[in-house]
C-alpha cells in the first residue's frame, strides 16, 4: 500500500523522523517500508479488497499486479534512502487495512479535505 509522505504526515501530525516511525508502529501494527528517495511509505499488507479500497482511499494506493515495491533488508533502519520504518515482526506479518484507513481519516481531517 503506497503512502506518500505528506498524507503520513499529516496523519501523525509531524515530519519529525522518530515521531512518525513511533507513531506507525502503533497505528498500523505491521511492516513499514520508507522509501525517502521517492518520498513514500509502503505498509505491506493482505491482498484483497483492491477495488473497493481504491475507490474509497484514493490517497493510499492498494498495488496490484505489475507493480512493485523494493524491499531492503532486514537490518537497514534508515534513515536514508530505502529502510524499514517499522519492521516485520515474522515471515507473513502484515498491516491490517483497519488502521491504515483510520490513518488516511485522520489525514483528511488534519488537511481539512473532505471524506
Amino acid at each position: 500500500m503506497r503512502l506518500r509522505e505528506p498524507l503520513v504526515h499529516d496523519a501523525v501530525g509531524t515530519t519529525n523522523p522518530t515521531t512518525v516511525t513511533t507513531t506507525l508502529a502503533e497505528l498500523l501494527d505491521g511492516p513499514v517500508v520508507h522509501n525517502r528517495p521517492f518520498s513514500t511509505y509502503h505498509a505491506l499488507v493482505p491482498v484483497h479488497f483492491v477495488i473497493r479500497w481504491t475507490e474509497q482511499y484514493r490517497e493510499a494506493r492498494m498495488l496490484g499486479e505489475g507493480s512493485y515495491v523494493e524491499v531492503p533488508s532486514l537490518d537497514l533502519r534508515g534513515p536514508d534512502g530505502v529502510y524499514w520504518a517499522v519492521p516485520p515482526r515474522s515471515p507473513g506479518h502484515v498491516c491490517a487495512l483497519e488502521p491504515i484507513a483510520a490513518l488516511v481519516e485522520s489525514a483528511r481531517r488534519s488537511s481539512g479535505q473532505p471524506r
